[in-house]
């Protein structure tokens, strides 16, 4: 019985698909219906091979919010993810509730950020919109949670079973040494350079391509291997560093292996070109050397308390002590205090700042020039508040503790830490994926007290509540698609147009009359309608 839901259950899966498959070219709907049927069958008879082939389809999935075929990549994850968490209740005996209640406390942002949810209806939120939507809709906060959810159980799943995780482990060192392949290539021929430019402009219909940070020293060309950015393939090799260490943790290495994975380790860093990501690797390598040495247990304490203090002042050292270092890095942080300063308590959701940004910020002339922070812990501050973001660094402090006995594994640890503080960690599925493994590796086994679980899901709760009542509402000019009306808004006031009424209510009810008489004269309004303002 149990084989015939399972096997009902993965059919059930085709269905959805029929809503993606009109958006693609005639050609491409077949290739990818045959896909999925493929992949499916795999799930049903041999579902272990799934996880060899889930990290190389991170990589070429369209590796960035709104990228092409991201939506079909998305949806593979997720079904995927349904599978094997049905599969795994009906094996369970007993099931560790505490994963529950984490995803419960990360969605409570979500849930209570009333006015992310009332925007909702001026955008397009079918199927394949929500799962190829981009950081500047509304709704991308729900579809990062529902991908940490599926990447959460993939990766659960995939440690638990012996079968499994060495096919895991196959499928992430071969594509990572792919990546790195197609890396130095590009480094060496100008034809690969072009052909991957070529392609990515194909897929995204732009592509990315910087001059070296390091270019003082003779080297010109920033690579990127399949990432739309340098950025982006330095923070999948710095993040997928530990999770590569881990999979060694039992082999020893000699000295002179231990130099050539550093050596490739620097030629590759310094042919991408990406300052931060070099100026963390080796931070870290001197941290966990310094540390290495220190005579007892209670010194090596040091490490986190160092880290904490780190990552917490690195923003206010940024923009108040060297604010003439990186201007548009200043600008960044300086943008992400003031939506911080929004919703503090509960924030706006996961990876939900670029939103707030253009929907917020915007209007107050405090918008960044990128809808990124450039900042994983203020990025995180802003999307779940600050009760979460204690906890959230209470997870750095305790995976840094767990591999202060593996050297090899706590320099890749350190480095994503520090790397954390100049970009964001959850945005790129393939740099998000290796993150997770590190979270789910160390609390696998790890409980909560339901007491103090309960306790924050009240404090959450109470603190939310202030945000809807003293809480700007946003800028622009959105059209009811129910009805064909008009809403202007500015602030804490929206202004409904409704045609056919020449008589505007009290000016004093809105801050902005100028906006109108704009409006009017340019008439994007008809000069017999009435426009009636009204405070929320």
């Amino acid at each position: 019985m149990l084989k015939f839901f399972k096997s009902l259950l993965a059919l059930a899966f085709i269905i959805p698909s029929f809503n993606l498959l009109p958006y693609y070219p005639l050609n491409f709907r077949y290739l990818f219906l045959i896909i999925l049927i493929v992949w499916i069958l795999i799930l049903l008879f041999i579902p272990k091979r799934l996880f060899f082939i889930l990290p190389w389809l991170l990589i070429f999935q369209g590796n960035h919010p709104g990228g092409r075929f991201i939506e079909f990549g998305n949806y593979i994850i997720i079904i995927s993810a349904i599978y094997f968490a049905f599969e795994t209740l009906e094996k369970a005996k007993s099931i560790n509730k505490t994963p529950i209640k984490i995803l419960i406390i990360l969605i409570l942002p979500i849930i209570t950020n009333l006015h992310s949810i009332q925007d909702w209806e001026h955008y397009r939120i079918n199927l394949y919109h929500f799962l190829s939507s981009s950081e500047l809709e509304p709704f991308f906060s729900l579809n990062r949670f529902l991908l940490f959810l599926g990447f959460s159980i993939l990766i659960f799943v995939g440690l638990s079973r012996l079968s499994y995780r060495k096919y895991l482990q196959k499928g992430i060192i071969t594509s990572f040494l792919f990546l790195c392949c197609i890396a130095f290539l590009e480094w060496s021929f100008s034809y690969v350079q072009v052909s991957l430019d070529n392609f990515q402009i194909w897929i995204s219909s732009y592509t990315d391509r910087h001059i070296n940070h390091f270019s003082s020293i003779g080297i010109l060309t920033s690579v990127k291997s399949l990432f739309w950015n340098r950025s982006w393939f330095s923070m999948y090799i710095i993040s997928s560093l530990p999770m590569l260490a881990y999979f060694y943790k039992n082999h020893s290495f000699s000295l002179i292996s231990k130099s050539l994975i550093f050596s490739v380790l620097t030629v590759l860093l310094l042919a991408i070109g990406s300052r931060g990501a070099m100026f963390s690797f080796f931070l870290a390598i001197v941290t966990a050397i310094f540390i290495s040495k220190l005579p007892n247990n209670k010194s090596k304490s040091l490490l986190p308390i160092l880290y904490i203090v780190f990552s917490i002042f690195y923003p206010f050292v940024v923009i108040y002590l060297f604010p003439n270092v990186d201007i548009a890095r200043k600008d960044h942080l300086i943008s992400g205090i003031e939506a911080f300063k929004l919703a503090p308590l509960s924030g706006f959701g996961l990876d939900s700042y670029g939103w707030v940004n253009e929907n917020y910020l915007r209007g107050l002339n405090l918008a960044s020039k990128f809808h990124s922070t450039h900042n994983d812990y203020l990025n995180f501050l802003i999307g779940n508040g600050i009760l979460l973001f204690s906890v959230y660094i209470l997870i750095h402090v305790k995976i840094l503790n767990f591999f202060k006995k593996y050297n090899f594994i706590s320099v890749g640890v350190l480095s994503i830490f520090l790397y954390k503080n100049f970009q964001e960690w959850t945005y790129i599925n393939s740099v998000f994926f290796p993150f997770l493994f590190l979270v789910i590796l160390v609390f696998r086994k790890f409980q909560f007290s339901d007491l103090y679980f309960f306790i924050a899901i009240i404090i959450l709760l109470i603190g939310s509540l202030w945000k809807p009542f003293d809480f700007p509402v946003g800028y622009g000019m959105y059209r009811n698609p129910l009805d064909g009306t008009f809403t202007i808004l500015e602030g804490r006031y929206k202004l409904d147009i409704d045609s056919g009424i020449k008589k505007c209510l009290s000016e004093n009810h809105y801050p902005s009359m100028e906006l109108i008489e704009i409006f009017t004269s340019r008439k994007v309004l008809d000069p017999e309608s009435r426009i009636f303002c009204k405070k929320i």
